[in-house]
């Protein structure tokens, strides 16, 4: 799918992303085929504070082979915060996550960065979830991959592909409308990950006139390690 056919949604959020994005850098030429896991890999992001751009903490994400692909665990340094963790299909695809007390499973991976993968590159698909209840829930992704930037990071400097996803829950009720996530990856091969991470989370009160606005969460990520075999 090119990026002409995107929905207008997703457009208009990647092009705002344009607007604000830092010079582009060399590309390498072609497409990112699929990074080839060893099933030993280990990322630590540093976790920072985007309203005061202080560091809150470190996350540790290790990956080990599984029975149908891979378990991604995640470990937070913050005291008290539980331990989360994913199965992933393929890289980079989720087949189901426990991101806190209540688990979910998709009803086909659901893509956090497709393969191949090239500037221009962009794709949507309908999301099917399954709480631990066994309640169903339908909700929607597209992404969109921009340009290569030169991304500065504990770790280092790298060249990386940014890659916008947008995504609803489905968990509309009587009160609320859909959480909206919208997820902002820097790609870079070297490390079969990315090397910064945005995440937003908000939902719009159904309620009043207006719709009370609500920021439910915003976090940013970034490299502080990589190791092929931990």
């Amino acid at each position: 799918m090119n990026c002409g056919a995107h929905s207008l949604v997703a457009c208009a959020m990647l092009l705002a992303g344009c607007a604000a994005a830092p010079p582009p850098v060399d590309a390498p030429t072609g497409a990112l085929p699929e990074p080839q896991l060893t099933g030993a890999e280990q990322w630590t992001y540093v976790r920072i504070n985007p309203y005061n751009k202080l560091v809150s903490g470190t996350v540790t994400e290790t990956l080990r082979p599984a029975q149908l692909g891979y378990t991604l665990t995640r470990a937070s340094d913050r005291a008290g915060e539980a331990p989360e963790e994913e199965a992933i299909a393929a890289p980079w695809r989720v087949r189901s996550e426990r991101l806190g007390p209540e688990p979910r499973a998709f009803g086909a991976p659901l893509i956090q960065v497709p393969f191949p993968l090239a500037p221009g590159v962009c794709w949507s698909e309908a999301v099917a979830m399954t709480d631990v209840q066994g309640y169903g829930y339908r909700g929607w992704a597209e992404g969109c991959a921009q340009a290569w930037e030169r991304v500065h990071t504990p770790a280092g400097a790298f060249n990386a592909l940014k890659v916008y996803r947008y995504a609803t829950l489905g968990d509309r009720d009587y009160r609320w409308n859909d959480t909206s996530v919208t997820d902002v990856y820097w790609y870079a091969p070297e490390v079969k990950r990315w090397v910064r991470h945005e995440m937003r989370y908000d939902r719009a009160e159904r309620s009043g006139r207006s719709g009370r606005h609500v920021i439910r969460d915003w976090v940013v990520w970034e490299l502080k390690d990589y190791r092929a075999a931990p």
